[in-house]
């Protein structure tokens, strides 16, 4: 391995040796797969003509925090079902640690709700999109402020998110509920101001006032869930100015953006930007999260208007990752003159018709808090279809050993490999030429994607 890895570093991207596996999923659809093994990197893609199909920034189970198990996370492929997407890739960072939720780290937009505000650490980067508009890099500079009866303003530090040291957070009933971190509170409680919209129906946008009523004081005990209608401003340490307040008194709340959304209703958080104008601006500095190989998750804007989404995955034997330098290279082997990092490690998985195409590191779909939704019309078929079809393989696989795959109709007739996407988790990986390599001992789980319809086997390595 260690040989492997002095390969890599004398080598660029576009040196590699790559094999490749092509399938036209459906007319503005391509799948990609991208396979070296020496050095092993294993990239999956999918192109899509944005005339063809649309795109949404969801949020994973509809709101941002909820006091259960997900706390308001869910998987790429629990946003597939929610939505009605026909593929997706994950989203931004989002709140993790000793803490993990599903707060976005970053700028989301969504059907032109401001869902969270613009992240300063990766200069507010991120990825619009509207109609007619199908990828603009974007960076917002995040100045929300509440103005107070006496005429004081104090800045916002935090939209529909945890309220950590020393901020004030404003939280819409979008948020689901809001709370204070532990180092918060470790002091003192803190403030709880609980509002009442003077238009109730009213939704966060990126340049936007909004007024409401004070309803209740309080301090903030635990987790507070936050009803229709109504919002929070939570203060913490030196930002909790807001003795003055009262019931009944009338404030401002501004949700303000400095980023370019003329025409702009979807924004995806993320950084750095990989591509601008065909060019890799570098990271903001050095750091593991740049010069390290992980899997990485990406998309980005052909010369001809073509989107790319694109998951290189990394921390395993066939694929090491790449670091942010090799992820912008990537993007240009696709053709992209713009493009955007997404959350990698563990969150980065790819998913078409509800199958996943990558090998997620953690062997299994991390809880992450949104992601990107291709929505459109696929053919789609029932479960009941994927009975018609067999693989080539037998069931019990011994480790070290390649295996062709095919699939085939149950009366033996092969499908034609350029319709198939075949794709396995577990104890086994595919290659760039439709190969089953039976890695480690174990289970594998099996997967083919043939118009519109996912079947499945497992099966065992010794």
């Amino acid at each position: 391995m260690i040989a492997v890895l002095l390969a890599f570093q004398g080598l660029e991207i576009n040196q590699f040796s790559f094999e490749e596996t092509r399938v036209t999923v459906a007319p503005g659809m391509v799948f990609s797969r991208k396979v070296s093994t020496n050095p092993p990197l294993v990239i999956t893609g999918l192109q899509v003509d944005p005339k063809k199909f649309s795109a949404k920034s969801w949020l994973a189970g509809g709101s941002i925090y909820e006091p259960n198990a997900s706390k308001g996370r869910g998987t790429v492929t629990s946003m597939v079902r929610e939505s009605g997407a026909v593929a997706a890739i994950n989203g931004d960072f989002f709140q993790w640690g000793a803490d993990p939720g599903g707060d976005p780290d970053g700028f989301m937009i969504s059907n032109g709700e401001l869902l969270s505000q613009p992240n300063s650490k990766m200069a507010g980067s991120g990825v619009g999109w509207g109609t007619g508009i199908p990828f603009r890099l974007v960076n917002g500079k995040w100045n929300g402020s509440v103005k107070l009866p006496s005429g004081t303003s104090l800045p916002i530090n935090q939209l529909n998110g945890r309220a950590d040291s020393d901020q004030l957070a404003f939280s819409m009933s979008r948020a689901g509920s809001i709370y204070a971190s532990e180092a918060a509170t470790a002091q003192t409680p803190a403030t709880l101001i609980k509002l009442t919209l003077s238009e109730p129906g009213k939704r966060a946008t990126a340049n936007g006032t909004i007024n409401a009523t004070v309803k209740q004081i309080g301090k903030l005990s635990g987790v507070q869930t936050i009803p229709a209608g109504e919002a929070v401003l939570v203060a913490t340490g030196k930002a909790d100015q807001l003795g003055e307040l009262k019931v009944g008194d009338k404030l401002e709340v501004t949700l303000g953006v400095d980023a370019d959304l003329k025409g702009i209703t979807e924004v995806m958080g993320g950084g750095p930007m990989l591509l601008k104008k065909g060019v890799f601006p570098g990271a903001n500095k050095k750091s593991d999260l740049a010069e390290a190989r992980h899997p990485r998750s990406a998309m980005g804007q052909t010369a001809d208007g073509k989107i790319w989404y694109v998951l290189i995955d990394g921390r395993q034997d066939m694929s090491q990752g790449t670091t942010m330098k090799e992820t912008s290279d990537v993007m240009k082997l696709y053709g992209c003159v713009d493009a955007m990092n997404l959350d990698g490690g563990g969150s980065s998985a790819l998913n078409l018709l509800g199958m996943t195409l990558n090998r997620p590191s953690g062997g299994i779909q991390r809880l992450v808090a949104n992601g990107v939704m291709v929505m459109g019309n696929l053919p789609k078929g029932g479960p009941s279809e994927a009975f018609r079809y067999e693989f080539s393989v037998p069931k019990t696989l011994r480790k070290g050993s390649t295996y062709p795959l095919l699939l085939k109709t149950k009366d033996g007739k092969p499908v034609p490999a350029e319709k198939v996407i075949f794709s396995c988790q577990g104890a086994c990986w595919v290659d760039g030429g439709n190969r089953l390599h039976a890695s480690s001992e174990g289970i594998a789980d099996l997967y083919a994607l043939v118009g519109g319809v996912v079947v499945h086997q497992t099966l065992k390595v010794q």
